[in-house]
């Protein structure tokens, strides 16, 4: 400063009061960017501490996706099986065949996921059955295991037993289970917990982040090697916090260290846990601060020494103030920017999903040669059906304009559970044995758990409820001869219903590898005749009413 003033004094044109004025305003230009550097510090060690709070409670939700996912992938094939083996009681089926259907569902898990989903028991109609072979100890009394209790307490819901270690394969595990209509019986589904395991230990996280997945017992499945949590007694400490506390977010100490815990609740069952270290948070921040500070005081240095040797370098405000206003015009520019390219993409994300369905339906067509343009012309009759019914204002309760824009999309996919099945049987020349029938059969349970695997949440509920009720109960027959549950009547959904008229339909009139085409005259009486057994009568009586708009389709075809 004493550098300053002597510069100041030898220029002989400035008087001593604009050398005081320039001297006050300077120091007010110190005690500016002074309050700027401290001001920037704090705000952005506020900012960068909630941004990365925000980002852990990111991190907890998409876990607590991903695990919530992967258990609604077990409940999705045990809601499935437990009704199938519901309509064997009520249709007096013997525990001998209800056994072969769980060793069946157990092999056919196989296909949707890996060793980790362990297979399907229960107590049915008094008698244990175990769909892996597992032969139970002398003594052991199902009725007294907690999957059999919870599964009767939680009174037709699934119920989810705690980990335990099995008796069968010496690993720790949970168990879905359900009670049947019966109120006794129970079907339970058991998931290693290796997969869960290793899904807590992949994460990567912030070094002053910890990450642990806890069940509401305490139990603390995985979690860091050198956790912060040294003992049961500071987990069942921080379960309890965590349960009585009604935010995801809340402070707290853990072996005398400040920490921030946040918390994801997974089906009443889990905690997905992230614990911040205040300290080790407060050194990163530190540490991505420093060079904007050592920066801030550079410029605070050189603008000294700039105004000091020279007034006129007062100017260079307005080149700065320039700069920041290129700079934001810029911004605001790539911010516009960015944003069309979202609501773009929002655009798109529907006829991505069509894409999905119409591709799924495609691979169908690829391996069965049986097919040929079978999905596109089901789907061409499902929407003659459908609009018919729009329009004439039918089944005003279901059919609306919603319904009509996504059951072409779900009649595409009836057919997916034949990627499951093997190529000797799916393109079989000749007719089917009892065996291969009984095989090809399954492709209605096995589509309707890929519909839920592959969809989940991806897309809305209306469109995931039509896909599964099309795939699973296309092939259910209206006088209840169908399967795979045996269904009545209106108690077939009425998606399914209409698809079951395209599909015969379509399966008849075509030419197929172990049959010729027949005539479609031919085909309308087939329809006729088993309206009432087959077919919903009405909505038989609508699909040939519409005989001349089928035919014109069919030459259409023919002429392509």
């Amino acid at each position: 400063m004493e550098m300053m003033i002597s510069k100041l004094k030898s220029v002989k044109h400035i008087e001593g009061g604009s050398v005081r004025n320039f001297i006050i305003s300077q120091i007010f230009i110190i005690f500016s960017l002074v309050a700027v550097i401290i001001c920037s510090f704090v705000s952005f060690y506020k900012d960068y501490k909630e941004s990365l709070i925000v980002a852990n409670e990111t991190t907890v939700a998409e876990v607590g996706s991903e695990l919530h996912s992967f258990v609604e992938k077990g409940a999705s094939l045990l809601i499935s099986s437990a009704e199938a083996v519901s309509h064997m009681q009520s249709k007096g089926r013997p525990n001998r065949e209800i056994s072969e259907y769980l060793v069946h569902v157990t092999n056919s898990a196989q296909i949707l996921e890996t060793s980790c989903f362990n297979g399907f028991y229960g107590l049915i109609n008094g008698k244990f059955i175990d769909g892996a072979g597992w032969v139970p100890p002398a003594g052991y009394n199902p009725v007294e295991t907690d999957w059999y209790k919870n599964a009767v307490q939680a009174d037709g819901k699934i119920a989810i037993i705690p980990v335990y270690k099995d008796a069968y394969t010496g690993k720790f595990i949970i168990s879905l289970s359900i009670a049947l209509a019966d109120k006794k019986s129970v079907v339970s589904f058991d998931i290693i917990l290796d997969e869960i395991q290793e899904l807590a230990k992949n994460i990567v996280t912030e070094a002053h982040n910890q990450i642990f997945i806890i069940d509401y017992n305490g139990t603390v499945i995985s979690n860091d090697e050198n956790n912060i949590l040294s003992s049961s007694e500071e987990v069942h400490s921080l379960l309890d916090r965590i349960k009585n506390n009604h935010e995801e977010k809340f402070d707290t100490r853990i072996n005398s260290r400040e920490v921030i815990v946040n918390a994801e609740n997974v089906l009443d069952t889990w905690y997905i846990t992230m614990i911040t270290d205040k300290k080790e948070l407060a050194k990163t921040v530190l540490g991505k601060l420093t060079p904007f500070v050592i920066a801030l005081l550079i410029i605070l240095l050189l603008t000294l020494y700039l105004c000091s040797s020279n007034f006129k370098a007062r100017y260079q405000i307005g080149q700065y103030a320039n700069t920041l206003n290129k700079n934001k015009s810029e911004l605001e520019h790539q911010l516009v920017a960015q944003w069309n390219q979202l609501d773009k993409k929002s655009r798109n994300l529907v006829q991505m999903q069509e894409a999905v369905i119409e591709g799924m339906a495609t691979v169908i067509e690829y391996r069965d040669l049986n097919t040929g343009m079978h999905v596109q012309n089901t789907k061409r009759y499902v929407m003659m059906i459908t609009k018919y019914l729009y329009n004439n204002g039918l089944y005003p309760d279901e059919v609306n304009q919603r319904f009509v824009n996504i059951i072409g999309n779900a009649a595409a996919m009836h057919d997916i559970g034949k990627v499951a099945i093997s190529d000797r049987i799916l393109n079989k020349p000749g007719k089917l044995d009892p065996d291969e029938y009984e095989i090809m059969k399954n492709h209605t349970i096995i589509g309707a758990g890929l519909v839920r695997q592959v969809f989940g949440k991806s897309i809305d509920e209306d469109m995931l409820r039509m896909c599964i009720d099309v795939v699973q109960y296309h092939h259910e027959k209206w006088n209840g001869t169908g399967y795979p549950i045996g269904l009545i009547g209106e108690d077939i959904p009425l998606s399914a219903r209409i698809m079951a008229i395209a599909d015969v339909f379509d399966a008849i009139v075509s030419k197929r590898v172990y049959k010729d085409a027949v005539p479609v005259e031919e085909v309308f009486e087939i329809i006729r005749k088993d309206e009432g057994s087959h077919f919903d009568p009405e909505l038989a009586e609508i699909f040939l009413s519409m005989q001349n708009e089928i035919k014109n389709y069919l030459a259409s075809l023919q002429s392509k």
